[in-house]
This record gives structure tokens, sequence and C-alpha cells, in this order.
């Protein structure tokens, strides 16, 4: 008797054992779904060139000429740099500091040049962003380019931007007539031409142009 007792414990423990494998296996494939079943909420995917968001919101779809429908580029060197590297969302695409005197002000591309020098300098759109020669143009305020009056040749200007910071030493400083654009010309080597008007001379300007050093 003792024997048969002891056996259907035996078989009643190892079911018991199997039904608890069970149950854990199922388990785990219930709280751990296969990849194929697993949610994917936030996916970039791409296909046929075109780029497709699905987030909790319905995905948005778009091509890569409407992806820049809007935007704006400036072209440097071989390839474009977009608006959406420039330093702020409100045409900010540099800083420009020439220490000797004084000046640190943002630099401002937009449609508006004036408008831009409301606020800092104003890059000329037919010149370098980045390679080459950049132009700048400012008011001869005491809080912009006045100070440009004090400059001397070797003097240092930094112009920093989204693609980093270069440097510049004074190589020229000159008074140019109001409609000579020479000094903007393009160049193969890297340069910054920084010009403003001169006080009591409508027909004038005052230009300073550093090289990279």
């Amino acid at each position: 008797m003792n024997m048969d007792i002891r056996k259907k414990l035996l078989m009643t423990v190892g079911m018991l054992a199997v039904i608890l494998v069970l149950v854990c296996i199922g388990g785990y494939f219930i709280l751990h779904p296969t990849p194929s079943e697993t949610p994917l909420p936030n996916v970039i995917t791409a296909r046929d060139g075109a780029v497709t968001i699905t987030a909790d919101i319905p995905p948005e779809t778009q091509t890569p000429d409407t992806a820049w429908k809007d935007s704006t580029s400036w072209a440097i060197g071989s390839f474009t740099l977009p608006e959406a590297a420039a330093l702020d969302g409100k045409g900010c695409i540099g800083i420009i500091t020439v220490p000797s005197v004084g000046i640190q002000m943002q630099v401002y591309e937009t449609d508006d040049a004036m408008e831009d020098m409301k606020h800092g300098a104003a890059h000329f759109k037919n010149t370098s962003a980045w390679e080459g020669n950049i132009g700048l143009s400012g008011h001869n305020y005491r809080s912009q380019f006045g100070p440009l009056t004090r400059v001397k040749n070797g003097d240092i200007i930094a112009y920093e931007t989204a693609l980093g910071t270069r440097y510049y030493q004074v190589s020229t400083i000159a008074e140019i007539a109001d409609d000579d654009w020479s000094y903007l010309d393009r160049t193969d080597d890297n340069r910054i031409t920084l010009i403003t008007c001169i006080v009591g001379k409508d027909d004038k300007r005052l230009v300073v142009q550093g090289t990279e050093i």
C-alpha cells in the first residue's frame, strides 16, 4: 500500500511540474511577443526616396522635393548649407568678433539686408557663407562696425558659424567708393571682408579685410 501511495504522489508531483513549466512558457510569450508582433510607436522608414515618420499621430510622408520646398540654402563650395544650420530661427548665421576693438555681434541673412543691420551685421548674399570670401556689412554705430576705424593690420577677426569657428588676420584697411564692390570678389583663399559707412563721407566706405590664419 505504501508503495502505491508513493507512486501516486510522484506522478502527481510530476504532472504539477509539467503544468508549471507550460504556464511559465506561455506567460513568457504573452509578455514578450515575437519581433513581428511588437508594436513600434515611433518608426522612421525609407522607401523609394520617401521618408515616412510613424508616431502617435497619422504618419507624415515627405519626398526630397517637398522636404526642402520652403527651405533656403546658400552655396558653399561644392555643397550647400541649409537654413536648418543657422544658429537660430531668425536668420542669424554666425557671430563676428574683433577683440582688439571690442566688436562682437550676430550676423544675419534674410531677404532684407537693411532690416538685418538693425540687429547686427548683414551677410552679402552674393558672397560665400563659409569657403572663400565672406562679405559682411554693418552700420558705423559704436555698437556695430563703428570701432573698425581703430582696427590695425595684424588684428584678429573671429567668425563663428554652425560649421565651426575660423580666425582671420587683418591684411587690408582701405577707404573705397560706395559703388566699389571689388573687395567682395571670389577668392581662392579664405577671407572675410567687413564694410561700413564713413562719417561725413556719404560716397565712401571703409573696408577691412582679413585672411584666414
